[in-house]
């Protein structure tokens, strides 16, 4: 299993084994861990924060992913436009184990991501690797999912 594998499969067991947790219910059945989970290994796969942002200019959606940075208003993503930047393979391997499909945790993703971008981009820059810990995106999240 190659480095893309196992992240993409880490992040999957982090929502797996988190799915009958608490905090899930604005996540689709994700609680805040899962999500978190998986939006880090997403991050991981993509080479953190700049390279899922090169993903999204790499497929025309440029201007959606540079408002996500700074302090200005974030524009919306739909889960079409996510499978289109990131792929829909990537998506059906992350959504493996946690009871939804590529799809659904594109939709899952579209309404969390320009939030979480913008929390770790504040002065419209990416900050050293662009790699936030799990931790601190299961903080991030943790704000905004209602208990």
């Amino acid at each position: 299993m190659g480095l893309m594998d196992s992240l993409i499969s880490a992040g999957a067991n982090a929502a797996k084994s988190h799915l009958d947790g608490q905090n899930t219910s604005d996540t689709g059945g994700l609680n805040i861990l899962g999500l978190a989970g998986i939006a880090s290994s997403l991050l991981q796969q993509s080479g953190g924060i700049s390279g899922l942002l090169a993903k999204f200019q790499d497929a025309g959606l440029g201007d959606i992913a540079a408002s996500w940075m700074g302090s200005d208003t974030n524009l919306p993503v739909s889960g079409d436009q996510l499978q289109q930047a990131l792929g829909g393979d990537t998506l059906d391997n992350l959504a493996q184990g946690t009871g939804t499909d590529g799809q659904g945790l594109a939709s899952q993703l579209a309404n969390m991501l320009p939030n979480l971008i913008d929390q770790f981009t504040p002065a419209g820059a990416v900050d050293g690797d662009g790699m936030p810990d799990l931790g601190s995106i299961t903080g991030f999240l943790g704000k905004f999912i209602k208990t």
